[in-house]
């Protein structure tokens, strides 16, 4: 060993898989990407509620954000993961929208009728 090496670069060390004995690998998560899916199923459901007031727009934006929090959910059940608070908000949300515009809707027919 020359002068100038150290201990930690010399030939000599035990290197596996580019990394020196002893070294710990880093830590990953089991993460999923960030969907643009599954935001936008997130921003439709928020959305659908307050437009609920108008049922064909509120159930229009409820459908869109639950089908997207569907197809978000199962590319990252495919992808090995698990859904995340953001897929499972947007569904919820989503069907809360979609449930209340059917409700105001069945309410102005009830009010026309009578």
């Amino acid at each position: 060993m020359a002068s100038t090496e150290t201990p930690e670069h010399s030939a000599t060390a035990h290197e596996t898989n580019g990394r020196r004995f002893g070294d710990h690998p880093a830590t990953t998560t089991a993460t999923t990407p960030a969907s643009g899916r599954a935001t936008a199923s997130l921003v439709l459901g928020i959305l659908s509620i307050p437009a609920a007031l108008i049922p064909i727009l509120g159930i229009a934006l409820g459908v869109i954000g639950l089908v997207l929090g569907m197809t978000a959910r199962n590319d990252v059940r495919r992808a090995g993961g698990t859904a995340t608070g953001k897929i499972t908000a947007g569904i919820v949300l989503s069907c809360i929208g979609i449930g209340l515009a059917v409700i105001l809707w069945a309410a102005a027919v009830a009010i026309n009728v009578s």
